[in-house]
């Protein structure tokens, strides 16, 4: 039977039957005098995490094209789609951006530890944990906006599963050090949206069902890309054969997965009830306040990538006994993210009205939104600083410390 270690931060949390004699141990983290020096962890996470940010930017891009082609038919339909964009992120896309934090951390220790089909039986788990909650529930008032909102989303969960798989198969990949899969699956998949949504929206004159037929056609195409990408340039070494094994001892990545779908749960109900306040104000406010949201959300996108890389990284070296450079790695990661939230409050101070043009043509959305770019800025500089730190919490495996923050 194998011995139950006590888990620290400096402990990996996988465990496994082919080596039970050293893995879940903590290695001596110095090297040998002769070996030749690593590259700085610096380096090393700037390196990983350009092509998270690019991807990342890429895959919520789709909510912008759909916003900017939708944008010119009207108030009514930029509310619909912004709400229904914001309703499914809070039902559905969030849920598995949280779930999907357990891979982050179990993923990379496994990797880092050579137990390269533990990587994969992962995986597997989490994508059945997944498709469990491939349902949507909507609270939102009934009006003609609603109408619309709800239409949109009727079309939009259609793409649920394809976009669960694609996260679950994002993080094998990263765990192995492949950062730049999702990058070239979104820059093939990115050409094909806009031309859906094009054909869809203008030619085809279907209105907001049509970027939603968009969206969902494309959230089925990225895990398409991703196996694609896997079979060029990947060796298989892992992905196990599915066994009985895929379905047991699930309950270390659930006790990892729920605090942190708690946690990204609470934030973006936040931001829901705030938009759904805004609607009862009229129009016009619902349409800045979920533009605002959506841009954000687009921002946020770049700290968040850096959080990813951070938190594979970091769980790498724990899985590899490489305690202080996993230290190193975190304080890198800080240091960027305050340098990104100073740029941007700078950036967005400095164009704070010729942001909101890009997204609507109505001059009363336009200045509510030019209104609270300030608020924005500041808000922005603070999300990041959290949203990486939350990453290095990942890493170490102490999502339950991200609920309680």
């Amino acid at each position: 039977m194998a011995t139950r270690d006590t888990q620290t931060a400096k402990t990996p949390l996988t465990t496994s039957t082919t080596d039970q004699s050293t893995y879940g141990t903590w290695p001596p983290s110095e090297p040998a005098p002769h070996d030749p020096p690593p590259p700085s962890e610096l380096s090393i996470l700037i390196a990983s995490s350009s092509p998270l940010v690019i991807g990342t930017i890429l895959q919520f891009s789709q909510v912008a094209i759909a916003l900017l082609f939708v944008g010119r038919l009207g108030k009514d339909e930029l509310a619909a789609t912004s709400l229904a964009c914001l309703t499914a992120n809070v039902t559905g896309w969030s849920v598995f951006q949280g779930l999907c934090s357990a891979l982050d951390t179990l993923c990379p220790q496994a990797f880092g530890a050579g137990l390269k089909k533990v990587v994969g039986l992962h995986v597997q788990r989490m994508a059945g944990l997944y498709n469990s909650f491939t349902f949507q529930r909507l609270l939102i008032p009934n009006d003609e906006i609603c109408r619309l909102s709800r239409d949109f989303l009727r079309i939009l969960m259609l793409g649920g599963p394809g976009y669960a798989f694609f996260e679950c198969g994002k993080r094998l990949l990263q765990a192995q050090g492949h950062f730049s899969a999702g990058l070239y699956t979104m820059l093939f998949c990115i050409p094909i949206h806009i031309f859906l949504t094009w054909f869809t929206v203008v030619h085809l004159h279907l209105g907001i069902k049509g970027a939603a037929i968009s969206m969902a056609t494309i959230h089925n195409l990225l895990p398409f890309g991703l196996a694609i990408y896997s079979h060029l340039y990947t060796t298989g070494d892992c992905w196990p054969p599915l066994t009985k094994r895929t379905f047991k001892n699930w309950m270390p990545m659930v006790k990892l997965a729920i605090p942190s779908l708690l946690m990204v749960e609470v934030e973006c109900i936040g931001f829901e009830l705030l938009t759904l306040l805004a609607g009862q104000m009229g129009t016009s406010e619902l349409c800045a306040q979920t533009l605002l949201v959506t841009f954000c959300g687009f921002i946020y996108k770049i700290p968040f990538s850096l959080s990813i890389a951070a938190s594979t990284q970091i769980s790498e070296r724990i899985g590899e006994g490489s305690h202080r450079r996993a230290r190193e790695t975190g304080k890198h990661a800080v240091y960027l993210a305050t340098s990104f939230g100073a740029l941007l409050v700078i950036i967005l101070l400095a164009f704070r009205n010729q942001i909101p043009p890009l997204f609507t043509n109505d001059p009363g959305v336009a200045d509510l939104m030019s209104s609270v770019v300030p608020t924005i800025a500041i808000f922005q500089l603070v999300d990041a600083i959290v949203g990486v730190t939350n990453g290095i919490i990942r890493g170490i495996g102490k999502q339950t410390g991200e609920v309680f923050a």
